[in-house]
C-alpha cells in the first residue's frame, strides 16, 4: 500500500524546534547550578537516532490476532503506528534506565535524555510512503551534560541490545551520530524526521492515532 505523503511547509516544524531550544536552555540552567558535571562543561549534546524494528510476529505478543502469524503480512496502519510507538517507548525507557541511575526519583528527572521522536515510513523522502514495511523512528536525544559519559558508553557498546532484554528484543538496528548544537542543522533534522507526520494522509488519520506520530519523552 503506497501512499501520497508530500510534506506540507517546513514552517511546520519551527514549533518543534522551539521545543529543543527550550530543552536544551533548561539543561544549561540546571547544569550550571550543580556543583560537579562530570563531562566538564554546561552544554547538553545532541545525537541523531534511527531505530528500525524487526517484523511482526506471533512471537512479538501471544495477544495478537492469528492475522500476525506469518512473518509478516498486511496490517492495519492503526497498528502498525500502536506497534512502533510502543517499542519505541520501551527502547527509550531502556536508554533512560542504562544512563540515569535511580531515575524513580523526582529529582533525578532533570538528568534525563529529551526524545523528539517521529514514526517514518519507508519510501517517505520519495513522498511514497508504505505500510508493506515496518515503520522506523528518528529521534533527536538532547542529553544533559551529567548523563553524556554514561550515554557515551552506551553508544559504544551498540545501545546493549539483546534479544533477553524485553525492552530492547524488537529492535532490529540503530544508527546514532552526534550532531552540533545548531539552529539550521536541527531544523533539517526535524524536517527529515517528520516527512511522515507532516503528510497529508497522516492528517486525514483518527487523531488518537496522528498523536503517536509524534512522541517527546524526558
Amino acid at each position: 500500500m503506497n501512499l501520497q505523503t508530500k510534506p506540507q511547509p517546513h514552517s511546520v516544524t519551527n514549533h518543534f524546534l522551539s521545543t529543543v531550544n527550550e530543552n536544551i536552555n533548561r539543561m544549561k540552567r540546571d547544569a550550571s547550578q550543580d556543583a560537579i558535571v562530570t563531562s566538564g562543561t554546561i552544554e547538553p549534546a545532541l545525537y541523531f537516532i534511527t531505530e528500525t524494528f524487526r517484523e511482526i510476529s506471533r512471537s512479538y505478543n501471544n495477544q495478537l490476532d492469528s492475522k500476525f502469524d506469518t512473518a509478516y503480512v498486511y496490517t492495519e496502519p492503526k497498528d502498525l503506528i500502536k506497534i512502533t510507538s510502543d517499542r519505541h517507548a520501551k527502547f527509550y525507557k531502556h536508554i533512560l534506565n542504562q544512563t540515569v541511575s535511580s531515575n524513580h526519583y523526582p529529582s533525578r528527572k532533570k538528568f534525563y535524555p529529551v526524545a523528539l521522536s517521529f514514526i517514518d515510513l519507508a519510501g517517505s523522502r520519495h513522498h511514497q510512503s508504505s505500510f508493506l514495511k515496518m515503520p522506523h523512528v528518528h529521534s533527536l536525544f538532547i542529553i544533559p551534560p551529567k548523563s553524556l559519559d554514561r550515554f557515551k558508553l552506551l553508544v559504544a557498546d551498540n545501545f546493549r541490545i539483546s534479544d533477553v532484554y524485553a525492552k530492547t528484543r524488537d529492535v532490529k538496528t540503530i544508527h546514532c551520530e552526534r550532531v552540533e548544537v545548531d539552529a539550521a542543522r536541527i531544523d533539517k533534522i526535524i524536517s527529515y524526521s517528520s516527512k511522515f507526520y507532516r503528510s497529508n494522509y497522516a492528517k486525514i488519520l483518527p487523531e488518537e492515532i496522528r498523536s503517536t506520530i509524534f512522541s517527546m519523552h524526558g
